[in-house]
């Protein structure tokens, strides 16, 4: 009759030795990055819905962006690169738009916006929960403006980015 202690030892073993063969062949770290063509693509049309979203609200609400007149208003929303540690930032822009949403009549576009945003994150994060935005009508609207300001310019600076070292890493090619 075989003891549990007897039992033990090869288990332990084998555990050890499978868990090192599955961690080198697994990729070191997220999910892997999808292909150049495609994060431009999907840079590209965040760029085009984020400002057209912004123009439209420009228009909707012509008063906001002058009473604001480049004063920061809350919050401060970070930006973006593409990297592992995007995703972060990527989650609390995600969760602002979701603020924005309820509160807008774009619903479609900025479902959109938050959809391609999720596509470029390189691992899952949780869904952040914010403090909801103010109930004064007008800090309301000055809270929209100032997340569709930020993510504007946000992506324009990611997409811009994007193209020069796209740019740079084509030419690399040709030479090697």
């Amino acid at each position: 009759m075989l003891s549990h202690a007897g039992l033990a030892k090869p288990v332990l073993v084998l555990l050890f030795c499978v868990g090192t063969w599955m961690s080198s062949c697994t990729p070191s770290f997220g999910a892997p990055q999808p292909p150049s063509s495609v994060i431009q693509r999907t840079l590209a049309y965040l760029k085009r819905d984020s400002d057209q979203l912004l123009h439209y609200y420009k228009k909707e609400e012509p008063g906001v962006l002058k009473q604001l007149d480049g004063q920061p208003y809350l919050p401060l929303l970070p930006c973006f690169t593409l990297h592992p540690e995007a995703s972060n930032n990527i989650s609390v822009l995600q969760a602002h738009l979701e603020s924005v949403k309820r509160l807008s009549n774009n619903q479609t576009t900025i479902d959109d916006i938050i959809k391609r945003l999720e596509d470029l994150k390189s691992h899952k994060i949780p869904k952040l929960n914010i403090s909801e935005p103010p109930q004064d009508s007008f800090k309301r609207k000055c809270f929209i403006m100032t997340v569709l300001v930020q993510l504007s310019t946000c992506v324009t600076d990611t997409y811009e980015a994007f193209l020069k070292g796209w740019e740079a890493e084509s030419r690399l090619e040709v030479f090697q």
